[in-house]
């Protein structure tokens, strides 16, 4: 069996979460015997991994700021490198819906392969941060553009959630439609939580800094909170609203609201996982969420969750405790959920242990179990 992965990023670049889901995937594929290739842009690091079908990087007039900010890039179609990218292939993975995707497909039919595909990406995360997630009349254009062009010629489609599956269902998509998680390494020795039950708590968010990922309502928050003056906010991620985020953190430092000036930083993995162990909580306030990972990692260390019962958030799906999920947009709602994990330790010491037993549900073994088995089931549908 010969996959190949389109991916307009370069997966083993620092990246967004679909990057980690393409990189993790191949990983674990190639470890259970499994050939894939990748075609994706030219990795800017010399001296590690490059795809084996490099493309040039193309700079998107206007927007480009824009999408450098949140660490995605597009691909230059080059027609010759796709084409012979395909002929190797029993059957392409299309990670993106977007030009390179698109005349993969079209090769790909012409020469008869099987055409899967993972949904990694909501138009609304597009709007979002292009400023109008207010369009949703732009929202269904553009989706429906995807189903027609890329998504009704697959085969199979990965929904990483219940959520994704749902409303590829609402639009009526022709694929056979395989609800899976992209998956987390779950380790046998879990890493235990060292947050004590006294101040600072800290509250700690994971992810890029972007508008649907609403982490400023952490900060508002605080203006709500009885316990404000004894928490300590912690901010892992990177993007172009860091600013408005600092200068939120300065005015309540200035009004007296905290007592703690707020982290913001970008760690490496061992150093994450550190601040992860020594979290009280964990703050997940997305609006768009195809699944989350980032939200499994911290329960594996150990951290409660405080989740955004927003539509499309698949992240809500991970909540056990009425107390983890809180009204999106709501920063009053948000403070209530906060105050009541901080006044309850002792239900806070239960669900350490039954929110990082929850992971085990999500170990990337099974995922790649059941990517293995849609991949067979795709090639034997093109033969058919």
């Amino acid at each position: 069996m010969k996959v190949l992965f389109i991916c307009n990023n370069d997966p083993y670049a620092k990246g967004n979460g679909l990057c980690t889901a393409v990189k993790l995937t191949i990983k674990h594929l190639r470890e259970r015997g499994v050939e894939t290739r990748l075609i994706s842009t030219v990795s800017p690091s010399h001296d590690g991994p490059q795809p084996e079908y490099p493309l040039q990087r193309f700079i998107f007039p206007i927007f480009q700021p824009i999408i450098d900010a949140n660490c995605f890039c597009f691909a230059k179609l080059d027609k010759a490198v796709v084409s012979e990218a395909v002929a190797w292939a029993d059957v392409i993975h299309i990670e993106e819906p977007f030009p390179v995707q698109i005349y993969a497909i079209k090769e790909a039919e012409r020469m008869g392969k099987a055409i899967v595909a993972s949904f990694h990406l909501f138009t609304d995360n597009i709007f979002y941060n292009a400023r109008m997630g207010w369009c949703g009349f732009g929202n269904r254009m553009l989706m429906n553009f995807w189903k027609k062009h890329v998504y009704d010629h697959c085969s199979h489609i990965h929904c990483p959630s219940k959520t994704v599956e749902d409303l590829l269902g609402s639009y009526g998509f022709k694929a056979d439609l395989r609800t899976f998680s992209n998956g987390v390494i779950v380790r046998p020795d879990r890493l235990e939580n060292t947050a004590a039950p006294k101040a600072p708590y800290q509250i700690l968010s994971i992810g890029r800094f972007s508008p649907e990922k609403n982490q400023i309502l952490l900060l508002k928050a605080m203006r709500y909170s009885r316990h404000s003056k004894e928490i300590q906010l912690s901010f892992a991620g990177f993007g172009n609203l860091l600013k408005s985020f600092e200068k939120e953190g300065d005015k309540l430092l200035a009004d007296g609201v905290l007592n703690y000036r707020p982290h913001f930083g970008f760690y490496k993995f061992e150093h994450l996982s550190k601040i992860i162990s020594e979290s009280y909580l964990y703050y997940h306030g997305a609006v768009v969420e195809v699944e989350g990972l980032s939200c499994l990692e911290a329960l594996r260390g150990g951290a409660v969750p405080v989740i955004a019962d927003a539509p499309l958030a698949a992240t809500k799906d991970f909540a056990i405790s009425p107390e983890s999920l809180f009204r999106s947009g709501d920063p009053q709602d948000l403070a209530r959920k906060i105050d009541w994990w901080i006044e309850h330790p002792d239900e806070h010491a239960e669900y350490v242990s039954r929110y990082a037993a929850l992971v085990s549900d999500y170990n990337i073994e099974f995922s790649i179990d059941s990517m293995i088995a849609m991949y067979s089931d795709a090639i034997r549908s093109a033969r058919q």
